[in-house]
This record gives structure tokens, sequence and C-alpha cells, in this order.
């Protein structure tokens, strides 16, 4: 059998405690396209700032207009970001799609059942609601139009214990790191182990936020998982554990990953990253001392959905010679290795009936 490449995009990776910003690899990715950012009718300040990262991440990527939003445009478009952060935004997804114009939420949710993934930052995290992927809305809701004096730093916790994982600090969103894709993915910044400040003032300085969250809560984290068929990745810094209630951070899987027992299964082929944190403020009033995580989260998320680090790792893999045995799948890890079953969340080669497909085993 030739050789397998291949990569694993969520295994542990140790970070030490850090008190201040480290010195990130951001780089550019030139050549990354099947990317688009969804302008709103009338994008504000906080809309405009994240589209500037955008842009500057991928300069050879999308801008769509609410008109440019149809079945022609993102036919080769893999992965849509939309992001809504605003003042005085009353709480319902219909608020939201009322800015990107007649049939927005049917071909949204068109695109997204069909295998389009999503990113969906802000108050944008209600959509999910009005295209039919999670019945409950948000019940942490923010639209201050009033800023907060920050006085203190506002952190991601990605420590969250459930049936399937001891924490997220693994997920590639904080900046796993291979050599076969270094580039695509940034490590954030830490102030302990799974503990990510997002915002925080200068010395000496003010630093003025809006403090607009848009989030779910549950008692049950295995519920909410097995209900949507999602894994929480982010919660508020200040909370750990197996007792989350607050989810901030969620990852909407494809109805072909196995996430948990018993999970509901909705029709959907597309992923969705839904980040409603207000600690990730693109346009706060002064120097945010991390705003590098912001990038970098933002960074890491749309290429953990793009998956573009794929079309240089894993080209090729149509000849590769397989082994298979019956009907029965035969899965290979990142060294090419053969495994009865995988033992840890990842993307493995799947050979099942003579064919290789590349999968993401939760």
């Amino acid at each position: 059998m030739k050789a397998i490449y291949t990569a694993c995009i969520m295994a542990a990776m140790a970070v030490a405690p850090v008190a201040a910003p480290a010195q990130n690899t951001f780089k550019p990715l030139e050549k990354v396209t099947g990317i688009a950012f969804l302008q709103s009718d009338d994008p504000n300040e906080q809309e405009i700032a994240a589209q500037n990262f955008f842009t500057e991440a991928y300069p050879s990527a999308t801008v769509l207009a609410p008109a440019d939003f149809n079945a022609g445009s993102l036919s080769a478009i893999k992965t849509v970001w939309i992001h809504v952060d605003r003042a005085g935004l009353e709480k319902g997804w219909q608020n939201v799609a009322a800015h990107y114009g007649e049939g927005f939420i049917e071909t949204l949710t068109k695109y997204s059942k069909d295998g389009g993934d999503l990113y969906l930052s802000g108050q944008a995290v209600q959509l999910l609601v009005g295209m039919g992927r999670i019945d409950s809305e948000p019940t942490i809701y923010g639209s201050n139009a009033n800023t907060v004096d920050l006085k203190d730093t506002w952190s991601i916790s990605a420590n969250i214990i459930d049936s399937n994982h001891a924490d997220q600090a693994g997920h590639a969103l904080f900046g796993t790191l291979y050599d076969d894709y270094e580039g695509y993915f940034v490590p954030l910044t830490n102030l302990d182990k799974g503990i990510y400040p997002m915002l925080a003032h200068t010395d000496g300085a003010q630093l003025f936020v809006d403090d607009n969250n848009c989030m779910w809560q549950s008692e049950n984290l295995d519920d909410f998982r097995r209900e949507n068929n999602a894994q929480v990745i982010g919660t508020w810094g200040q909370n750990s554990g197996d007792n989350v209630k607050e989810f901030g951070i969620v990852e909407f899987l494809p109805d072909d990953a196995y996430t948990i027992d018993n999970v509901v299964k909705r029709g959907w082929k597309g992923n969705v990253i839904a980040n409603g944190m207000a600690c990730c403020e693109w346009a706060p009033q002064g120097e945010n001392l991390y705003a590098a995580n912001l990038r970098d989260l933002s960074f890491n998320t749309l290429n953990y959905l793009r998956k573009s680090y794929l079309d240089e790792v894993t080209s090729g893999i149509g000849g590769v010679e397989i082994d298979s045995v019956g009907d029965a799948p035969v899965y290979y890890t990142v060294d090419g290795m053969c495994v009865a079953v995988p033992s840890a969340p990842g993307l493995y080669i799947v050979v099942e009936n003579g064919k290789a497909t590349k999968q993401y085993i939760y």
C-alpha cells in the first residue's frame, strides 16, 4: 500500500501559560479561494472591521453583497462568513435577515443543508433558528447602545468537559498546529491552559466595549449536544468543567459526524461554527491588548471550515492503493497506520467497499 498523507486537526496541544500576547505567526493566505464574507445592506463599524480582516487574510477570496447571495454565486463557495454586531438590534432572526434581502434565509438554508459551511458570529448566530438548524433562540442576548468601560480581561474558556472530551483546548479554533499545515492555524495566546484572553485595555489606557452576547444556555450539556448534533467549544472565561451551562461557541455538525449516542439528525450536510461571544468584538473604542487573538481565532475558524489546507496535504489521494476487507470500514491515521477504531477525534482516511474518503471523526 502506498503512503497515505493526511492531517489531524483536533489533537491536544500543550501550551505554556503566557501573561501577555506572544508573537503569533499570522500570514495572509494569498491563494485561498472558495470562501466569502457576506456584507449586510448597511454595514456598521463592527462589521466593516471584520470585513477588513477578511480581505487582509484572504486577498483572493470573495466579498458578496446581499444582491449577489444566490445559488449561482454560491456554487463555487465552500464557506460563508456572516458577522452581525449592532447596538439596538432587537432580538430575533428576522431582524438579522432583514439586512440581507428577500429570500435570504431560504438561500442560506439550502446552501447549508446541501453541504456549504458557515461561520456565523455575533448576533448572526440567530439565523440558525430561522434556518431550522436549532429550535430554541439564544437565551443570553445583548444589543447595548451604551459602551462599557472595561476594567478586567474578557476571555474564552475551552475547559469544557462532556461525555466525549476532557476539554476543547485541542480544537483547531484555538490553533492546534502541525507542520503539515503550518500557516493555516495560529496558536492563540493563553493566560492558562484553555483560557484565551480576547479583550483587555493596555497599560494606562481605557477600552470601551459593547457587551453584546448572543448565546445559548442549557442545564444539561450532553442533552444540548444530542438534540442539536453539536459540540460546545467555548464559554465565558470564568467557567469550566462538566457543569458549563452557557454556550458561547458551538459547532453544529453535519449528519454524518458522530458526536454522541442517540443524536437527533436534521438532514444537514454543512458544518456551522456559531460564535456569539461579546468578547469577540472587532471595533472596541481604544486599543485592545489581545486584538491578535480575535484575528487568529477568526482565521483558524475559517480555515477549519474551508479546509483549504487539505488541498495541499491530501492532494492526490485518489490514486492511493488501498486495502479493504469485506464491507467493514478500515481507518488510517495521520501516520498512515491502520486502526480498528479511531481512538481520538480527527481526520482519518476511511476505506470502505474499495473506496477511500477523507472523513472527520468526532
